[in-house]
């Protein structure tokens, strides 16, 4: 139930990838929805890799956002441990989206700001990510990577 998270957007400049963009995130439900759920299977989690075209540019209740207009991989978590250890779906269309905690929220945990989606804070930095994804004439089908902080500790 905290913002341990960093998202981060990519520009390719010259064929290699600058970090444009960076913010305090969850990729997490909160622990409202891990402990009353949506799904009766589950808080759903984004699975860690490659999620193509996952994204495109439109509303989350109001709010500019990224939203799922592709596949996301799942892990939902059903026995409510509040960790990635259930069977991994496939779902469409089940709303898996990147917004803000709008309203100026910057509070420590996250509460009811995600039952599945990934939030950034604040509202102010994500609105700068919104401009850069803009102006950048493209709309749809954003990719989106989910690295694991073990993965890193390799590198």
């Amino acid at each position: 139930d905290q913002w341990n998270d960093l998202m981060v957007l990519l520009k390719f400049a010259g064929g290699r990838p600058v970090i444009v963009w960076q913010a305090q995130s969850t990729t997490e439900p909160g622990r409202y929805y891990t402990d009353r759920p949506l799904n009766a299977a589950g808080a759903a989690r984004l699975d860690t890799g490659y999620h193509k075209a996952l994204w495109s540019r439109g509303q989350h209740k109001g709010h500019s956002a990224m939203v799922q207009t592709g596949t996301a991989r799942l892990v939902r978590d059903g026995n409510r441990n509040y960790s990635r250890d259930d069977k991994i779906t496939a779902e469409s269309w089940k709303g898996i989206n990147w917004h803000s905690a709008y309203g100026g929220y910057s509070g420590a945990s996250i509460g009811r700001w995600s039952a599945g989606c990934c939030v950034s804070i604040p509202v102010a930095k994500f609105d700068q990510a919104m401009d850069l994804i803009d102006q950048s004439g493209k709309q749809k089908n954003y990719d989106f990577i989910l690295l694991w902080r073990d993965w890193l500790k390799e590198v």
